[in-house]
């Protein structure tokens, strides 16, 4: 999975968290609106069961984005101290935004910040 050059949402969630569930469809539409701006959504399942079950749980949902089983280690490196967190990283590799918690507002501001970071792509 190469993500080098994108800008990618990296979601941090979890099977039991209702507002990470809640976020699926925000997160879906982000994924969808800003492909042409090489935006990419990446979610990160931890304390979720192993690859099977977060399997399961993506087909359930249908979740058409990246997703990874990540552990412990991973969440405690970016600082992860709730659920759902997002860090908005930029082309360059380097966290511009973070967030954590329920965001009502999360596409607005994403999609905000994602036109700042990257041109819109050119469709030849």
């Amino acid at each position: 999975m190469s993500l080098k050059g994108k800008t990618v949402l990296l979601d941090f969630w979890a099977v039991w968290c209702g507002p990470c569930i809640a976020a699926f469809p925000t997160l879906k539409k982000l994924n969808h609106d800003l492909k042409d701006r090489n935006f990419e959504v990446v979610g990160v399942a931890v304390f979720s069961g192993v690859h099977e079950d977060v399997r399961k749980f993506v087909e359930k949902y249908q979740l058409d984005y990246k997703i990874v089983v990540g552990d412990e280690n991973l969440a405690e490196r970016f600082g992860v101290i709730g659920f759902p967190t997002y860090f908005l990283i930029d082309p360059d590799g380097e966290v511009r935004k973070t967030y954590v918690g329920e965001a009502k507002t999360l596409y607005a501001k994403v999609k905000q910040e994602v036109s700042k970071l990257t041109p819109k792509k050119s469709r030849k």
